[in-house]
């Protein structure tokens, strides 16, 4: 799914021209962003199947990273992502909502790689979205481009004249 994303992303991560392509309006993520809660979940299980007679430390400690990930994958995985009047909004599961007012946003950092996070700077807070998050909605970063009216420095999409803080 990240390879995916990651070719379809393509001309934003580059800086190429704004695509004329209509953003969606709202987006429900895919199915895949369960993908982090039920790995560990499994692998968590599997730790815990492991501990047939004597439990040792490095699999407590691995049924506990399994776990905290687990949980941490069910509260933080975006639900849904829209574009509203002045802002995209994030459905975060068990954390409500995020929102990027556009004239708060800052920049559009791209992944580095294709299972990174892309990264949205607004105001005081950052909004991350990982390929799961945009599957089949990719043109959603250019609804962020365009509305937010960010520009290309060769590394990320920002605010013109935003100030040191966006700077490279």
């Amino acid at each position: 799914m990240g390879i995916v994303s990651w070719g379809r992303t393509r001309a934003v991560r580059l800086g190429e021209p704004v695509s004329r392509a209509k953003a969606a309006a709202h987006r429900r993520t895919s199915a895949t962003t369960w993908l982090a809660a039920a790995s560990a979940s499994a692998l968590a299980g599997a730790a815990l199947a492991g501990t047939s007679g004597r439990p040792t430390p490095v699999r407590a400690v691995a049924v506990l990273g399994c776990a905290l990930i687990a949980v941490s994958g069910l509260l933080e995985r975006v639900s849904d992502v829209w574009v509203a009047p002045g802002e995209l909004v994030v459905r975060r599961a068990g954390l409500g909502l995020r929102r990027a007012r556009w004239a708060e946003v800052l920049d559009l950092t791209p992944p580095r790689t294709p299972l990174g996070a892309w990264r949205i700077r607004s105001g005081g807070s950052t909004i991350s979205l990982m390929p799961s998050d945009l599957l089949d909605g990719e043109l959603l970063l250019w609804a962020v481009v365009r509305r937010a009216g960010l520009v290309f420095d060769g590394r990320r999409w920002r605010r013109p004249h935003a100030g040191s803080s966006a700077s490279p």
